[in-house]
């Protein structure tokens, strides 16, 4: 590696993930790339042994590794963790993305993503597909979605959410952009790695590819209904805010049909566990977003609601 400047900066968050940051870090050192790059990594005040994990590949390779290890945990202090602190220091001409608990398995992964780049300077950001795996073992594993060797509109990247964080490979610029930056602590924007892909979409093209070049592991949880309609009427505001920002006229169609769904199921699921503090804001966005083209399909969406309802409440 050349004490250049380096092309890409690698972005990775940790926060008590050592027994799976390794796989992370390697998955950085086995890159097989003809460009300089670095691996900007935060900690998190991780009270693991994450940090001294991070500072062994530090020791090891300090051409590659930059790390900011934390005392004093900044997410609970309200810190936006990629754009306030990470995102600054980024010397590359590109950024990479891979959070702590995820891992690149291709060796080719950041070459094939800066050829495309270098190759299409209409593209702000390309991404490729990934592999599922449960940390528990609760599923098997299985391909995140279908991703194919094309382009993919800004409707495709809201309404699917295709992307992996691991596999996101954008242009510096994209984060400097001052819808992204002026939105960085906007309380209505809950997904900040959507909003990225959005932002990135409204300022070029975005291409996908096929190759499945990362692992996303996901960690069991509960659901508990309260907060996941909690979540739900904030995605719904988010909606509203999207619509504001992104003058597409078909992604604002997407959107208004989206956030009648979100809404009628909201309100329902409302209804049904008598949360009767959501059911106001829930009803609003309906009034909002109602059209008739979508009386039709109430009644069948309905009974596939309360059916699931009524399943879960007697295995409860």
């Amino acid at each position: 590696m050349s004490n250049k400047e380096p092309l890409v900066s690698v972005m990775c968050q940790v926060f008590n993930h050592a027994p799976l940051l390794e796989d992370c870090l390697r998955g950085f050192i086995n890159q097989k790339v003809n460009f300089p790059f670095e691996v900007l990594i935060h900690d998190d005040a991780s009270t693991d042994n994450s940090q001294e994990i991070i500072r062994k590949y530090e020791q090891e390779y300090p051409h590659i590794f930059k790390s900011i290890l934390q005392v004093e945990n900044q997410y609970s202090q309200g810190k936006k963790i990629w754009a306030s602190i990470q995102f600054p220091r980024a010397q590359g001409k590109y950024i990479a993305l891979c959070e702590g608990d995820d891992y690149w398995t291709d060796p080719n992964k950041l070459q094939k993503q800066v050829d495309f780049m270098e190759a299409h300077p209409d593209y702000s950001m390309c991404f490729h597909n990934a592999m599922m795996t449960w940390t528990d073992g609760y599923k098997k594993d299985e391909v995140f979605a279908h991703i194919e060797d094309r382009q993919y509109s800004i409707v495709e990247l809201y309404r699917r959410c295709y992307i992996p964080t691991a596999s996101m490979f954008m242009r510096t610029s994209v984060v400097k952009d001052s819808l992204y930056t002026s939105n960085v602590y906007n309380p209505k924007v809950i997904y900040g790695d959507i909003f990225m892909c959005l932002v990135a979409a409204s300022l070029g093209k975005v291409w996908g590819m096929h190759d499945n070049m990362s692992v996303y592991r996901k960690h069991p949880g509960g659901m508990i209904y309260r907060q996941s309609l909690d979540r739900q009427l904030k995605e719904v505001y988010m909606d509203a805010e999207f619509k504001k920002f992104f003058p597409d006229e078909e992604l604002g169609k997407m959107i208004k049909q989206v956030s009648f769904w979100r809404s009628f199921e909201g309100y329902i699921y409302s209804k049904y566990y008598g949360y009767k503090d959501y059911i106001p804001g829930f009803k609003a966005c309906l009034k909002k977003n109602f059209a008739w083209k979508h009386t039709t399909r109430i009644p069948l969406i309905l009974w596939k609601w309360l059916t699931h309802l009524n399943k879960y409440k007697e295995n409860r």
